[in-house]
């Protein structure tokens, strides 16, 4: 006759494994909850950029039918400044972004892994150009808007974007630097 003998059966350490499965789940949930709120806060930026360069377009086009209104000038005045700010905070962001980028010391990378970093600079050095631009752009609005046609004011003004696109254009260099060192 043959016997067979049962595994003792530990009751805290199967309510244990039941725990740590159920937590690894939880886990998993919030991490992909938080990659969608990630994509939805970095898709709402790039949409408010190009809002703004549609608000700055729309000001142009308008500016022919209000530019005796006081009122409707001094508005557009307003939100032109306003652009020009978020404009400058977005330039400021995607710098530190690239920087964190191309900081970040890899040795040896898989290809997929290049195409990715080659896909999230692209992105970032498009909407930092279009943030550059619209603050190029909101600087013109601005000294039309404003009446303030100084000499001195204007070269301040270029000097500052140049500045800025100089910037722009060392992180480029530096991005592109970067791609070829993986």
């Amino acid at each position: 006759a043959t016997t067979r003998s049962v595994a003792a059966f530990n009751p805290a350490t199967m309510m244990m494994a039941v725990a740590l499965y159920l937590i690894a789940n939880d886990i998993a949930e919030i991490a992909e909850t938080q990659k969608e709120i990630l994509t939805f806060l970095e898709v709402e930026n790039e949409s408010q950029i190009e809002a703004d360069v549609e608000s700055l377009m729309e000001i142009i086009t308008n500016y022919k039918y209000n530019w005796d209104n006081k009122l409707s000038v001094a508005s557009s005045h307003k939100l032109v400044l306003d652009i020009q700010n978020r404009a400058r905070k977005n330039m400021i962001a995607f710098q530190k972004k690239v920087t964190d980028i191309v900081s970040s010391k890899q040795f040896v990378v898989a290809q997929s892994k290049v195409n990715s970093i080659l896909s999230d600079l692209e992105k970032k050095f498009k909407y930092y150009r279009l943030s550059l631009y619209t603050y190029s752009l909101g600087a013109l609005m601005e000294i039309m808007l404003s009446g303030n046609f100084k000499e001195e004011y204007i070269a301040k003004v270029k000097e500052e974007i140049k500045n800025l696109s100089d910037t722009y254009r060392e992180q480029f260099k530096n991005g592109s630097l970067y791609l070829e060192g993986i």
